[in-house]
């Protein structure tokens, strides 16, 4: 089978490997579509992520969908020819995490495309039933692929208990960001704000439904009040960017009791304004991943409450995956989000 490479920074190499061998109580996947994540584009650029680091000739890609091709005599539920979602991460299932349902926690994790685990860049993987998850007709594969950052966006608003009807302020408007913008739509936020550098970005995030859209880049906050009155009065904030800007304007516009999700990657350290957090007991707190997602974001997909399709501004396909990444690292391309397709 054809796969494709990370040799090393910059430089890709595709093989014809041996296909996977379906275990009895694995599934066995034909890949059709794998998105380009911000991490694979951080690993092609530098090798590493945080403290993934490849030091070996490695496949990266995690966002994918595809067709069930085989199924071990021990499966159950998944036959060949069902079309399905995977999720990427497999947890051990015996840590304190995963036995309370925190399983995106767990530090025993086997996550696709991330050193030394194999990604989705190639045409056949196997894969553990349990994260293998079917989708109907009506959902497309690239659908499929993107329930992965849909599921980052869930995970945020899990965690956002009461959101519906509020006043909700996203920073950072890429991928996860715009999955955000989908996910609150879905909810029924009361108002919506979205912050971003990028006009192409906004002007994506307000086709997708957000009230009201601004650059802040360079304008101290109470600037911005003057010309956005909403964002004194603002409930929970999703800080999407993982810049420490971003970070900044986060906790300055959070409200009295208003809840912070932190779901950008962004740098290990960074200077934030401290008082503000104690004045107005903010509740500041990281999300990471997803547990038990997949079923839920599928299930809005089915019925049209969140597409995913409209932020897709790229399609490359394996053997053109340099392409794909030379088009992610083109800031003139407004490479939004690249579908690779196989």
């Amino acid at each position: 089978m054809k796969a494709v490479f990370l040799k090393r920074p910059g430089e890709l190499e595709t093989r014809d490997i041996p296909e996977p061998e379906c275990g009895p109580d694995m599934v066995k996947v034909r890949i059709k579509e794998v998105g380009l994540c911000g991490s694979d584009v951080h690993y092609f650029n530098h090798g590493r992520v945080g403290k993934n680091v490849v030091v070996s000739p490695h496949i990266l890609g995690h966002e994918s969908s595809g067709i069930v091709t085989e199924t071990g005599k021990k499966v159950r539920g998944l036959q060949v020819g069902h079309r399905v979602s995977i999720e990427p991460g497999v947890p051990c299932r015996a840590c304190k995490e995963c036995l309370t349902g925190y399983y995106n926690l767990c530090k025993q994790v086997v996550f696709m495309g991330a050193p030394p685990n194999p990604g989705t860049f190639r045409e056949y993987v196997v894969h553990d039933p349990l994260f293998v998850h079917t989708i109907p007709d009506t959902v497309t594969f690239t659908q499929g692929a993107l329930v992965e950052p849909l599921s980052v966006a869930y995970n945020v608003f899990s965690n956002l208990p009461g959101a519906a009807g509020g006043t909700i302020l996203i920073i950072g408007a890429g991928p996860i960001g715009l999955a955000g913008v989908e996910m609150a739509m879905a909810l029924g936020v009361g108002r919506l704000l979205t912050a971003d550098v990028d006009p192409r970005r906004l002007e994506k995030a307000r086709e997708l439904g957000a009230d009201r859209v601004f650059n802040p880049a360079g304008k101290e906050f109470e600037t911005l009040v003057e010309d956005i009155p909403e964002l004194e009065d603002v409930d929970h904030v999703i800080e999407a960017s993982g810049s420490e800007a971003g970070i900044r304007l986060a906790i300055n516009a959070a409200g009295r009791k208003g809840k912070l999700a932190l779901v950008g990657m962004g740098s290990d350290e960074i200077s934030i304004p401290y008082m503000p957090i104690i004045r107005k007991e903010i509740r500041l707190f990281g999300t990471y991943r997803y547990a038990n997602a997949y079923p839920s974001v599928i299930r809005l997909l089915t019925h049209g409450n969140v597409k995913g399709e409209p932020w897709v501004t790229h399609r490359f396909s394996l053997d053109d995956l340099d392409k794909g990444f030379a088009a992610a690292n083109d800031k003139q391309s407004f490479a939004l989000k690249i579908m690779i397709e196989l």
